[in-house]
C-alpha cells in the first residue's frame, strides 16, 4: 500500500511539472466525444489587449503626503472686478462679491430640474448664453442610455431567458440520466441557480418540480427581495444581497429591474474551482463539479435556430458590457468560452466525464488546464484582497456564469460608504468623491486633499493605493474601455491660455472636478427612452410620457422643423425654432473674445426687444470628440450584435452632426477666431436643440456593503445570533443598522461667469451640474426631490468658494411658451 501511495505521489508531481512545463494550454481530454472546434458567429470575449499585462509591484509603505502630492497647474488668476456697487437679480451681494474675485459663482437650490429649462429663460430674457459641457454631457447620456435600455428592453431580455429556459432542458436530462444521489444533488443546486434566474426575470415563469429544487429556490429568492445579507441556501456562502439592488437607470423601469437583478444573481455567484472532493456535506454541493456540469448545460443548451448556446451566451455578454465592463480581469475568473477547449464533451459521455471528476489524478490534471488557459489578471475584489491573509492557490479560481458589470470601484466606494461620516462645517475625513477623482489622475482633485491632510482618515494610507492599482491596470489593460471614465476625465483636463480667462483659474478646475464627478454619476443614471413608434418608425403608436420611473423622449427630439422663412430669418439675425443651423462659410461680425489685463464688469440687460448679442461655449473639443467616438462605438456594436433598435439611428445622427458643429464652434474660440452666424444662432437656440432630448437631472448612488461575506463558510448561524457583531472569515463584523453613503446630482444650477468680447466683459449664465456627497440612504426618489426642494443639502466643503444657495427670486418667473421650447435641428442637411 504504501509502494502505491508513493507511485501515485510520483504521478501526481509529475502531471503537474508537464503542465507547467508546457509552452501553450493544456487541454484536458474528456471524452472522446467533442464539440465543433469552431463555431459560428463566436468571437472569444475578450474586450481587452492581454499582452499589456503588467505585474504589480509592492509599494513601500506610504505616507499621505506621498499619495497626495501637490503639483503646479499652471492655472492663472485674473484680477478681481469691484461689483461692490452692483447689484445682479439672483445673486446675494456676497455672491456678487465673490463672482468678482472668482469670475463665476454657481447658485444651487433652483427650481431648474432640466438644464435646457436655464436657457429657455435666458431666451426669453434675452441673456447671454454661456453653453456648458454640462448641458452638453447630459442629454448626451439620456439618449445613449435611452438607446441600452431599449436594446435590453427589446432584445437581450428575451435572449437571457431563453439561454435559460434551454439551459434547465438540458441540465434536466442530465439529473435523470444519473442515479448518483451526490451528482443528482449538485444538478439539482444547479436548476434551482437557473430557476431563481428566471424567476427574476419573468415572475410567473412555471418551475419544474426536480427534488428539492424549488424549496432552494423559494428561500434565496426571499433573501434577495430581503435585500439584506444573508446565507445562500443553493451556494452555502453568505452574501450581501444588498448589492443586488438595481441603481441607475437599470432601476427606472420594471424590465430593466428584473433584468438588472438577475443578471447580477448570475455574474456575483461564483463556482471555486479547487482541487477538492465531495463538498456536499457543507451543503453547498460540490461546486468544481457543478460548474463543470452547469458549463455542460450551456454546451447541450437547444436555444432554436442555428445559433449553437455559446454563440447566444457571447451576444448577451458583449451588450451587457456596454452598460459597464468589469474588464473581464477577475483573478484567474474563468467565463464560459474560455473553457470551450478545455472540456470536450457530448450528450452521451455524462458517465465518463463524472469518472473523471471523481478521480484525484485526472481532477487535477484537469484543474491545470484550466489555470495555463488564461494569466493571471486582476479586478477590484481581488486588488482589494492582496494585503489580506488567508486562502488557498486553487480557492481563487472561480467559474462565473457571467462577467459582472459594476463599475470596477465600486467595490470600494461601497466599503468607503458603509463606514462613512458626513461634517456640516468642514472637510470630511474620507471625500469618496475626491479619492475617486484623484485615482482617475485629476490632479486638482489631489492638490485639494494634499490641503486638508490633517483633517483625513490616516487609515486612507493602506486604502487609497488599492484603489490607484485598480484604476492604473484597467487604463493598462482596458484603455477606452471604460466609456464613463473616457468621457468624465475629458472634463478636468486643463485649458490652453486662449480661452476666457474664468476658465484658467484655480477655482474653475475644482468646478470641472464637479461636473466630472456629476457626470460620472450620471452617465449611470440619465435616461430617456424612445418609444416605439416615436423615432419615425411604424413599430407602435406614441407612448406618451410614462412619468419618472420610465422618461420617454417626444418625437421631435432633434429634428429639423425648418421652413423658408425661418431659413430667412436666420440669415437676417437670429434663427427663429426652426432657424438654419447648417454650417455656413459667411462669417458673423467680427467679435473675438479680447483679454484686457483688468477688466470692467458691464452688467448686460437689453431691451426685450434687444437680443444678446454674445453668446459662448465651453471649448472643451477632445470631449465633443470623445462623445462622438463613443456614440459611433456603441452605434457600431448593438448593430453587429443584433440589439440595435432602429428607431435610435437618425437620432444618433442628428447627435452627431450637433457634436461636429460643436467641435468646430470650440476649435474657433480656441484659436481666438469669430464664429459664423449660424454656430452663433445655434447657441443663442440651444435650449430649443436640447430641450426634446433633455430629462430632470437629480439622480444617486447609494454605497454600502458588508466587508469579507463573500465564500464565508463560518457565518451558518448569522442569522440566528441576537448581538451586533458577527464572526465572518474569522473576523468580528458589525451587524449593527448601516447607513452608508450617498453621491448624487442635484437640479440644475445656475452658472454667472464673467467673459471678456471686443466689447468689454459681458455678464453671461448657463446651466451646470450640481453634486452632493451625504451619509445615510437608501434614498427614495421622493426623498430625494424632498430635500432638493427645501434645501436640505449642503454642497461639499471643497466647492463652498463659488456654491451659493439660492437667496434671492430670479429677476421674473417667464413662462415658456410651446413657441418658445421647440425643437430646433442642430445641423440641417
Amino acid at each position: 500500500m504504501k509502494h502505491l501511495f508513493v507511485r501515485f505521489c510520483a504521478l501526481f508531481t509529475a502531471a503537474m511539472m508537464w503542465a507547467n512545463a508546457s509552452p501553450g494550454p493544456v487541454f484536458a481530454q474528456l471524452s472522446d466525444g467533442a464539440m465543433p472546434s469552431s463555431m459560428p458567429n463566436l468571437q472569444p470575449f475578450r474586450l481587452m489587449n492581454p499582452g499589456t499585462n503588467r505585474p504589480l509591484k509592492t509599494r513601500e509603505k506610504q505616507t499621505l503626503e506621498d499619495i497626495f502630492r501637490r503639483t503646479d497647474l499652471k492655472t492663472m488668476n485674473g484680477p478681481p472686478v469691484d461689483l461692490s456697487a452692483t447689484r445682479i437679480p439672483g445673486l446675494s451681494d456676497r455672491a456678487v462679491a465673490q463672482l468678482g474675485f472668482n469670475y463665476f459663482v454657481i447658485v444651487n437650490g433652483t427650481k431648474y430640474t432640466r438644464i435646457s429649462d436655464i436657457y429657455a429663460e435666458n431666451r426669453a430674457e434675452n441673456k447671454a448664453n454661456f453653453v456648458t459641457v454640462d448641458s452638453i454631457v447630459h442629454p448626451y447620456f439620456a439618449f445613449t442610455n435611452g438607446m441600452l435600455a431599449s436594446a435590453i428592453e427589446e432584445g437581450v431580455y428575451k435572449d437571457l431567458y431563453g439561454l435559460l429556459k434551454a439551459m434547465l432542458v438540458s441540465s434536466i436530462a442530465d439529473y435523470r440520466r444519473t442515479d448518483d444521489d451526490e451528482v443528482k444533488d449538485d444538478i439539482q443546486r444547479n436548476l434551482a441557480y437557473l430557476c431563481v434566474a428566471l424567476v427574476l426575470l419573468e415572475p410567473k415563469t412555471v418551475l419544474p418540480e426536480i427534488g428539492g429544487a424549488i424549496d432552494l429556490v423559494k428561500a434565496d429568492l426571499a433573501l434577495i427581495e430581503s435585500g439584506k445579507a444573508g446565507r445562500s441556501q443553493i451556494f452555502s456562502t453568505y452574501v450581501d444581497f444588498g448589492t443586488f439592488r438595481p441603481w441607475g437607470f437599470m432601476a427606472q423601469r420594471p424590465k430593466l429591474k428584473r433584468f438588472h437583478i438577475a443578471y447580477q444573481w448570475l455574474s456575483r455567484m461564483p463556482f471555486p474551482l479547487s482541487n477538492s472532493g465531495d463538498t456536499s456535506a457543507e451543503g453547498g454541493g460540490n461546486l468544481f463539479r457543478r460548474a463543470v456540469l452547469l458549463y455542460r448545460s450551456i454546451v447541450l443548451a437547444n436555444v432554436g435556430g442555428n445559433e449553437p448556446a455559446l454563440a447566444r451566451w457571447n451576444r448577451i455578454a458583449m451588450a451587457t458590457a456596454l452598460l459597464n465592463f468589469d474588464s473581464n480581469a477577475k483573478k484567474k475568473t474563468i467565463i464560459a468560452p474560455e473553457l470551450q477547449g478545455v472540456f470536450k464533451t457530448s450528450e452521451t459521455d455524462l458517465a465518463r466525464l463524472l469518472h473523471s471528476l471523481s478521480q484525484p489524478f485526472l481532477r487535477t490534471k484537469l484543474l491545470l488546464s484550466v489555470r495555463n488557459q488564461r494569466p493571471m489578471e486582476l479586478n477590484a475584489r481581488s486588488v482589494f484582497e492582496m494585503d489580506q491573509d488567508g486562502g488557498t492557490a486553487g480557492d481563487d479560481v472561480v467559474f462565473r456564469m457571467f462577467p459582472l458589470i459594476d463599475p470596477p470601484e465600486l467595490v470600494w466606494l461601497r466599503e468607503e460608504g458603509h463606514n462613512y461620516l458626513e461634517t456640516v462645517e468642514g472637510p470630511v475625513k474620507v471625500p469618496i468623491g475626491l479619492i475617486d477623482l484623484h485615482a482617475h489622475g485629476a490632479q486638482a482633485a489631489t492638490n485639494i486633499l494634499s490641503e486638508q491632510l490633517d483633517t483625513l482618515d490616516q487609515g486612507l494610507t493602506k486604502r487609497v493605493p488599492r484603489l490607484e492599482r485598480l484604476t492604473k491596470l484597467i487604463n493598462q489593460n482596458d484603455a477606452g474601455m471604460d466609456r464613463h471614465w473616457t468621457i468624465a476625465s475629458s472634463i478636468f483636463r486643463t485649458y490652453p491660455d486662449t480661452v476666457q480667462i474664468g476658465l484658467r483659474s484655480d477655482l474653475w478646475m475644482v468646478k470641472s472636478l464637479e461636473t466630472a464627478l456629476a457626470a460620472w454619476i450620471d452617465s449611470y443614471s440619465a435616461c430617456l427612452v424612445i418609444e416605439p413608434g416615436q423615432g419615425g418608425d411604424s413599430a407602435g403608436k406614441n407612448a406618451g410620457p410614462v412619468g419618472s420611473a420610465g422618461k420617454t423622449a417626444p418625437p421631435s427630439a432633434l429634428k429639423s422643423t425648418e421652413t423658408p422663412a425661418s431659413q430667412a430669418g436666420s440669415k437676417a439675425g437670429l434663427a427663429g425654432a426652426g432657424g438654419d443651423f447648417s454650417r455656413s462659410s459667411t462669417p458673423a461680425r467680427p467679435t473675438p473674445p479680447q483679454f484686457t489685463q483688468h477688466p470692467s464688469l458691464r452688467v448686460q440687460q437689453p431691451a426685450p426687444s434687444r437680443p444678446a448679442r454674445f453668446h459662448y461655449l465651453e471649448p472643451r473639443v477632445d470631449l465633443y470628440k470623445d462623445l462622438q467616438v463613443d456614440c459611433t462605438n456603441l452605434i457600431k456594436q448593438l448593430t453587429e450584435l443584433g440589439y440595435m433598435p432602429v428607431r435610435y439611428k437618425p437620432r444618433s445622427e442628428d447627435f452627431m452632426r450637433l457634436l461636429r458643429r460643436l467641435t468646430i464652434i470650440s476649435e474657433a474660440e480656441v484659436k481666438n477666431e469669430p464664429i459664423t452666424m449660424p454656430d452663433f444662432n445655434l447657441l443663442a437656440n440651444i435650449d430649443r436643440v436640447l430641450a426634446p432630448v433633455d430629462c430632470p437631472l437629480s439622480s444617486y448612488i447609494f454605497l454600502d456593503s458588508l466587508p469579507d461575506t463573500a465564500g464565508s463558510k463560518s457565518a451558518a448561524s448569522a442569522s440566528e445570533k441576537t448581538s451586533e457583531t458577527t464572526t465572518i472569515n474569522g473576523k468580528e463584523i458589525s451587524t449593527a443598522p448601516r447607513t452608508g453613503a450617498t453621491m448624487g446630482v442635484g437640479r440644475a444650477g445656475r452658472l454667472y461667469i464673467v467673459c471678456s468680447t471686443s466689447q468689454g466683459s459681458m455678464l453671461t449664465r448657463g446651466g451646470t451640474y450640481t453634486y452632493y456627497e451625504i451619509q445615510g440612504g437608501p434614498q427614495r426618489d421622493e426623498h430625494w426631490e424632498r430635500k432638493l426642494t427645501y434645501n436640505l443639502l449642503q454642497s461639499p466643503s471643497w466647492t463652498r468658494k463659488y456654491n451659493f444657495a439660492i437667496e434671492e427670486s430670479h429677476s421674473r418667473n417667464v413662462k415658456v411658451t410651446g413657441e418658445q421650447s421647440g425643437s430646433a435641428s442642430p445641423a440641417s442637411k
